[in-house]
């Protein structure tokens, strides 16, 4: 028995990427097929990319009336996906997992328009969905964003992409996979190489976009540096409407990041001065944490707000020794907690926004101290509120006197 079709999706010329129910996903080129009275009208490619997936007869039909057997399909779909490069199997999302048709469990009937978000591995249901989602799988993202960094910085760089970092819940419905180019470090610092990025983020249970970003991070510690106006995203729907390969052509076809523009931006931070006091506050204000005014009554939050100064000033320490008191050192302590999953007050969830923050803060600052570096070495920055950080002090040090 052919397992069923479930996904079809356009991909440019005469080629189509096709998902079954049995997991197995390929690309089929009918090129060299359309030939008869009923095939041959859709050598006009703005015909051709009209088929639509049909949820009744388990294949792709297009308005002429032409359709091909489920069985041809399945038969002839040939995978051509690029696969990551992973150091552990343990981190890596790409699992298998399938849009299979909802049924009673009673009576076998099948609900035509519902369909439900499997894992093929634990047969966990991550999301119902109507037959007008289209299931994009974590290796599918990975596929698209690989193209997407390829436009960007060639197919050069996009051979040498390798996994260095995924954030997922245990849930596994969603998840960033943040991928370097290895081999193709610059430093704008000495010592203190950065290297092409990749973030492909995806979900299952619907809760995220389909979404590209392409940059550069920090090598040392690839603690997750995005630029917030130099980066190059590009967030799409799992509408099967939606043309995602066209979109990730026209997002990324006829862009560059601008890598010396990062590296003027990088060197610009090395000159804005900060006090070593002031660090923490600092990273209070790149991360728009604002402590309340009094500890929290909930156990978990009150703990959280307990650790969450020393954790910050031991990374403001550690930052300032390492690269000296300044702006730029100040961000890559805010980054570090920013990708930290497990950091007091963190969870998965808050690690994109976090990190898109502190680059927003970079050209905030910039555009605000700038004028001033043009004319002078170095320029006093002094970040953030006082009060806030000597809140956070003060409980690290003794929260039972903090609420009298």
């Amino acid at each position: 028995m052919i397992p069923r079709l479930c996904g079809a999706e356009y991909l440019g010329e005469y080629r189509i990427f096709l998902t079954f129910e049995d997991g197995k996903r390929g690309v089929i080129d009918l090129r060299d097929e359309l030939w008869g009275e009923i095939f041959e009208p859709l050598r006009d490619v703005g015909l051709f990319r009209r088929f639509r997936f049909d949820a009744e007869l388990d294949t792709i039909v297009w308005p002429t009336g032409a359709d091909l057997s489920p069985e041809y399909l399945y038969e002839n779909a040939v995978t051509d996906e690029p696969r990551p490069a992973v150091d552990s199997a343990a981190e890596q999302p790409f699992f298998p997992v399938s849009k299979v048709r909802v049924r009673a469990a009673d009576t076998g009937h099948t609900f035509r328009r519902h369909w439900a978000v499997v894992s093929d591995d634990t047969r966990e249901i991550f999301s119902i969905v109507t037959e007008d989602y289209r299931l994009v799988s974590n290796l599918r993202a990975y596929g698209l964003g690989h193209r997407a960094f390829a436009l960007v910085f060639g197919g050069d760089a996009a051979a040498r992409l390798k996994v260095f970092n995924v954030t997922m819940p245990a849930t596994r419905s969603w998840a960033h996979m943040d991928l370097t180019a290895e081999g193709l470090e610059f430093a704008p610092v000495d010592k203190d190489p950065w290297l092409p990025f990749l973030r492909v983020t995806n979900s299952y249970n619907r809760s995220r976009a389909l979404a590209f970003t392409v940059g550069v991070c920090r090598s040392i510690c690839t603690n997750g540096m995005i630029f917030g106006e130099q980066s190059l995203k590009l967030k799409v729907t799992h509408a099967t409407d939606v043309d995602i390969e066209r979109r990730v052509v026209e997002a990324f076809a006829h862009r560059r990041f601008d890598v010396a523009g990062c590296r003027d931006k990088l060197d610009k931070l090395t000159r804005l001065s900060v006090p070593a006091e002031r660090f923490l506050a600092g990273i209070l204000e790149i991360l728009d944490v604002k402590p309340p005014a009094e500890l929290p009554r909930n156990a978990a939050r009150r703990d959280g707000w307990l650790r969450l100064g020393p954790c910050l000033r031991g990374l403001g320490d550690k930052y300032c020794k390492e690269l000296g008191a300044t702006a730029y050192a100040l961000l890559n302590a805010a980054t570090e907690y920013a990708r930290d999953s497990n950091a007091p007050l963190m969870n998965p969830a808050r690690v994109d926004a976090l990190q898109f923050r502190c680059g927003s803060w970079v050209d905030k600052v910039l555009k605000r101290y700038g004028p001033a570096l043009a004319s002078r070495p170095v320029v006093d920055f002094r970040p953030g509120s006082m009060n806030a950080a000597g809140r956070l002090a003060a409980w690290a040090v003794g929260p039972e006197q903090s609420d009298r």
